[in-house]
Formats: structure tokens, sequence, C-alpha cells
């Protein structure tokens, strides 16, 4: 029994939200380390700079992707992809 194209992509789509997600959960509790070795001192100083370098990733998702989402739509979803794999 094969499975619909919609349900394969929206299956892929969920494992790669997830891979992202715990990624991102995996650098949360070694940023401070990270920004207290770049010379920031202060428990309030490395505090603000790990939510503004943490943050940085959701902010420029809010400001890139609409963009990205027009450039698909005006040359196709494959080339953003491979754009998009480029980058890694």
């Amino acid at each position: 029994m094969r499975m619909e194209a919609w349900k394969r992509n929206l299956w892929i789509c969920c494992i790669a939200s997830f891979i992202v997600s715990v990624g991102m959960s995996q650098m949360a509790p070694i940023l401070p380390l990270y920004i207290e070795e770049l010379g920031v001192e202060g428990a309030d100083d490395i505090a603000r700079w790990v939510g503004i370098v943490f943050g940085c990733n959701f902010v420029s998702l809010a400001i890139f992707s609409p963009i990205w989402g027009r450039l698909a739509d005006k040359y196709g979803k494959k080339p953003m992809i491979l754009r998009a794999t480029g980058w890694l």
C-alpha cells in the first residue's frame, strides 16, 4: 500500500521540523557558556545576549520566509530547496 504524496510530504516536513527543534534545544544549554567565552561578563548581560542570539533565528525567519516564499512562487520550489540546502 503506497502512501499518497501529500501524506509523505507532511511526514517529511514533520520530521524535518523535529530535527530542527532538537538542534535548537541542543544549542540552548551551551549558548551562555559560549557568550561568556566571547568576553561578556555578568549574569544579566550574558542572559541578555543569549536571548538576542537565540531570538535572531526566529526574527530572521519572520523576515525572510515571505521573501523566499514569493521567490518560490515565481521561480518554483525546486530552485529554492537547492538554494536552502546549499547554505547549510
